[in-house]
């Protein structure tokens, strides 16, 4: 689910980026520790670090939906759980000169594209994530979340950047069938 999230994410970037950053960025989802960027990673590039996972605890529901099947059966669907997945986003740029000015830019140009979507929008789903309800939505920059502690224990460059949330929905099985199929009614010689 998570390569499907991480997917998803570019998906909305590379359609949305502004095309001078668009054409010149890579879009990465290393850990930026003391060896970041990576070699290989194609530089300038927006960095989106997953560094936590757990479930949204006031979007829980127990109440299991009711699922009319096409052989007119119905099922109870458990509900879906929904999980934030916290990323640390920053960009990196050639180490030269100003390669701050250009970290900064590409940083503000991919704040842009993701403020827009407080909920993402259905086509850009990759994965699991399509056509699954409810909608993934999205946060930034969360109060109390700190990104030099995160630079700190990860021992690496501290950089510009900010905090990151989607919040998806994470399928817990398969529905239990609970009827028999329902037959069709005829009032009058109509079904």
């Amino acid at each position: 689910m998570f390569a499907d999230v991480n997917r998803t994410i570019e998906t909305l970037l590379k359609a949305e980026l502004p095309g001078d950053v668009a054409t010149q960025i890579a879009i990465s989802f290393a850990t930026p520790d003391e060896t970041f960027p990576p070699q290989g990673l194609a530089l300038p590039a927006i960095n989106f670090f997953l560094h936590e996972i757990h479930e949204h605890t006031e979007l829980r529901t127990t109440e299991p939906e009711l699922e009319r099947r096409d052989d007119g059966r119905i099922a109870r669907v458990a509900p879906p759980v929904r999980i934030d997945c916290h990323y640390l986003v920053t960009a990196v740029a050639q180490a030269q000169p100003g390669s701050e000015h250009d970290e900064h830019r590409i940083l503000g140009a991919a704040l842009t594209v993701l403020l827009r979507h407080r909920v993402y929008p259905a086509p850009i789903l990759q994965g699991a994530l399509a056509g699954k309800s409810p909608p993934v939505r999205a946060a930034i920059a969360r109060k109390g979340a700190s990104g030099i502690e995160l630079w700190q224990a990860l021992k690496g460059k501290p950089r510009a950047c900010f905090h990151y949330t989607l919040t998806v929905p994470f399928d817990l099985g398969r529905p239990e069938v609970t009827g028999a199929p329902v037959g069709r009614l005829a009032i009058n010689g109509v079904a």
